[in-house]
């Protein structure tokens, strides 16, 4: 019985090493890559970002074109303002405005560096106080 006992915890150890082993194998010595949690808000904002060059979409990636900052929700997260900042010059400063439907933040405002008082007309009023106080809003001239 103990010969049985040291086969099998032999036997366990070895495929245990033998796992370890084929591991690198199979990945051709690759380390694990991991990535950070991007903003939810980065897809959308992406999308709105978008350019064509030669005939391709071409979508700007967060933390590598841009970041997002002073990040603010209102309404229990159903609106969101944020400031993008570019990290070359293939883009200008600018802000938009979102508004969650169906579960999805989609841009309703934006990109723009500031925006005609009118168009927050069907937003919430702290979002439209908001952005008045940070200067994005004028008068339309007609």
């Amino acid at each position: 019985m103990r010969k049985t006992t040291i086969f099998l915890l032999s036997l366990a150890l070895l495929l245990v090493a033998g796992l370890f082993s084929v591991r690198p194998i199979m990945y051709g010595n690759a380390r694990p890559v991991s990535i950070s949690a991007a903003d939810p808000l980065t897809g959308q904002i992406s999308q709105a970002l978008a350019s064509s060059s030669n005939g391709q979409l071409v979508l700007p990636v967060s933390g590598q074109d841009y970041t997002l900052s002073g990040i603010t929700y209102f309404d229990n997260h159903t609106w969101a303002f944020a400031a993008i900042k570019p990290l070359s010059n293939s883009m200008n400063s600018s802000n938009v405005v979102l508004e969650k439907q169906s579960g999805v933040y989609k841009v309703v405002l934006g990109p723009g560096s500031a925006f005609p008082r009118t168009t927050t007309l069907t937003m919430p009023a702290d979002i439209a106080q908001f952005l008045n106080q940070r200067g994005l809003l004028y008068d339309a001239l007609d």
